[in-house]
């Protein structure tokens, strides 16, 4: 499914599969500027998707225009975003007009398909989750939460030759952060109420609460056990079930070999917010001092 997108030539899709009526969801195409032979990622969506997506594309390029203000290798600087016309090369699709984004291209993969590839030891397992917190934690200090904090959101980086060992992606749901009072005596402005990824959800996005820096945290504590076992914290098959396991089941014993790490942990994954990690500084020192790095 090759094809042109305004200046674009679309070389192929970067999804195993590849969803392609009417693009109704957003699709990922490996790309070149013209003669340009530099590879960049055009991201799609067809003008006709439903409304959510659409609005999440839109609030993506919103994000994405202001973080691309900043000199920041933590993300992906957005090179251009509008509507043009997709025209598929040898076949009988009709052309369509779609939202598109233009970003560059990391060939190195994300996390996620690093940690299916590979094995980490402690040491290298804490430099990662590391690199991952420092995103998060840029993108924090930028006023934004990222709300779909996963491994696979996270690109092994290379991007502008930084020394950076991640570059966070998709700000489709992200917004804009509010400081909210603990301790629920205070009054906090709720954010728009979104589903991430279930496995990797806070307790408070189940339940519609208030969102915070904390809810971006605990995404990262459930990343951190599963680099410490290579396994999820909890397991179920639906919504339902997942909601049931992040609100109620209590926070896993580590193994008796990882126990040091059971403070961080359950530090990060505190279903009581009042209980959880506030403060990055704080979690980076106890990260290092537990990793040893």
């Amino acid at each position: 499914m090759q094809g042109t997108l305004g200046q674009y030539y679309l070389i192929r899709p970067l999804q195993t599969q590849l969803v392609y009526l009417n693009f109704a969801r957003a699709q990922l195409y490996l790309a070149q500027a013209g003669q340009d032979e530099t590879l960049l990622v055009v991201k799609l969506l067809s003008t006709i998707a439903g409304k959510i997506e659409q609005e999440l594309f839109l609030n993506e390029i919103k994000v994405l225009q202001q973080l691309s203000a900043v000199d920041s290798c933590y993300w992906l600087h957005l090179r251009a975003s509008g509507q043009a016309i997709f025209n598929v090369e040898s076949s009988d699709l009709k052309s369509e007009l779609m939202n598109y984004m233009v970003l560059p291209y990391i060939e190195q993969g994300n996390v996620k398909q690093a940690l299916n590839n590979a094995s980490y030891n402690l040491q290298q397992a804490g430099h990662l989750w590391l690199g991952m917190l420092e995103a998060v934690d840029a993108l924090h200090h930028q006023g934004w939460l990222h709300l779909d904090i996963k491994p696979a959101n996270f690109l092994l980086n290379s991007y502008c030759g930084s020394s950076a060992s991640v570059c966070l992606i998709d700000f489709a749901l992200a917004q804009p952060a509010v400081k909210l009072q603990v301790d629920i005596g205070g009054q906090a402005a709720p954010i728009t109420k979104t589903k991430g990824t279930p496995r990797y959800m806070s307790p408070e996005q189940f339940l519609g609460q208030p969102l915070n820096t904390q809810t971006d945290f605990y995404s990262l504590g459930l990343i951190l056990y599963e680099l410490l076992t290579g396994k999820s914290v909890y397991h179920a098959n639906n919504y339902q079930g997942w909601a049931m396991q992040h609100c109620q089941k209590p926070v896993p014993l580590l193994p008796q070999d990882l126990a040091e790490f059971q403070t961080l942990i359950d530090g990060l994954l505190a279903k009581n917010r009042s209980n959880r990690f506030m403060d990055s500084f704080e979690i980076r020192q106890i990260a290092r001092q537990t990793f040893k790095i």
